[in-house]
């Protein structure tokens, strides 16, 4: 979820800080994004952090319903 490289190939950039992903363009191929694809999802709402150019979260809609939410909550330095 981090590094959204794949996401590009679907969703051309740029990106606003918030913004929505059809569900179906993901279950064209799955291999893409498998660990954010949901199964007959209607769409994703998705949050992009600009400034480190990474997805902070990832919510899938089911009939108006949220049936999965991958958020970062926390987001350390690394020591180089």
């Amino acid at each position: 979820m981090l590094k959204p490289d794949a996401l590009r190939q679907l969703v051309p950039e740029p990106w606003p800080e918030r913004f929505v992903v059809d569900g179906p363009l993901l279950e064209h191929d799955p291999t893409l994004l498998p660990e954010l694809l949901s199964w007959s999802t209607d769409r994703y709402e998705v949050v992009f952090d600009p400034s480190r150019e990474i997805l902070t979260s990832w919510t899938a809609i089911i009939d108006g319903e949220v049936a999965q939410r991958i958020t970062l909550s926390r987001l350390t330095a690394l020591d180089s």
